[in-house]
């Protein structure tokens, strides 16, 4: 168990969950309450860490997943108008949305570093061996025929690439 999700069990503990007759009275006060909604963000925390230790398995900061269902408790605060039976399913699920919505979002991410990294790697083998071959640096046009991508792409490449290398420094 990471630390950070442990720290957070923990604290947990000092919120009490919000009954029904609770809920009830927090969706009749203004929505603009920071009281109530801190109320009901507070009382239904576990909600979202249940749900977020679900996809501890996910390549992600259990944390994010967290903040990802605490913003989708706010957001059904704000946006429903009373708390019914089907409530706590519907709220259940919209944390659920939410929190796999932003798994696919950090897959999505990490897919596209990782097309970015390949395409990366391919420019430097490639500006190499045509450094190599006709002894001087390799041109975009050169480069963009030998990817197969348009010389925009590549300038786009060689910026991130450059922009890699003065970090480093």
């Amino acid at each position: 168990m990471n630390k950070a999700r442990k720290m957070f069990e923990e604290e947990l503990k000092a919120f009490e969950a919000c009954t029904d007759e609770e809920m009830t009275a927090l969706f009749k006060r203004e929505k603009n309450d920071s009281e109530a909604l801190n109320r009901f963000l507070e009382g239904n925390l576990h909600r979202a860490f249940a749900i977020a230790s679900e996809f501890e398995s996910e390549p992600v900061d259990f944390m994010d997943l967290i903040q990802e269902g605490s913003l989708a408790i706010l957001e059904f605060f704000r946006n429903e108008s009373d708390w019914t039976e089907a409530s706590a399913a519907n709220l259940d699920q919209a944390v659920r949305t939410a929190v796999e919505a932003f798994i696919e979002e950090e897959r999505q991410n990490l897919d596209t570093a990782k097309e970015l990294a390949s395409k990366l790697n391919m420019l430097d083998f490639l500006t190499t061996k045509i450094a190599e071959k006709t002894g001087r640096e390799a041109t975009k046009e050169e480069l963009a025929r030998a990817m197969d991508l348009p010389e925009d792409e590549i300038d786009y490449l060689l910026r991130v690439a450059l922009s890699a290398v003065n970090k480093e420094d």
